[in-house]
């Protein structure tokens, strides 16, 4: 989703009187963040990812989450061989891990 597209619908929703939740950044078009610790993984390298150990099969779209499974990885991640794309084997440019200390942060309801 492009940053005007983005713009757009949370614009389209604040106009309708929709709550946006807070603690959901892919509601606002943003990478999903990790729910967990990483610290382990790092340095993230083209030869060395651990996150594709759990992420390496590509998602389908409209699929559902389920709780305690890993997330697919998009299938734009991927070259046209099927390998992890050069420009996106480094997780943590985009995604960000989830504070553990943080609680969820209240959701504003519109009048």
């Amino acid at each position: 989703m492009t940053p005007i597209k983005a713009l757009l619908l949370v614009t389209s929703m604040l106009a309708m009187g929709s709550a946006i939740a807070a603690n959901d950044p892919q509601a606002l078009g943003a990478p999903g963040v990790i729910p967990h610790d990483v610290s382990s993984f790092l340095p993230i390298t083209i030869d060395k990812n651990m996150c594709i150990a759990c992420h390496s099969q590509q998602a389908k779209p409209g699929a559902a989450k389920v709780a305690g499974q890993p997330v697919g990885t998009p299938a734009d991640h991927f070259d046209a061989s099927g390998k992890m794309s050069g420009l996106r084997y480094d997780c943590m440019l985009c995604h960000a891990p989830q504070d553990k200390k943080a609680t969820d942060l209240p959701v504003e309801k519109l009048p």
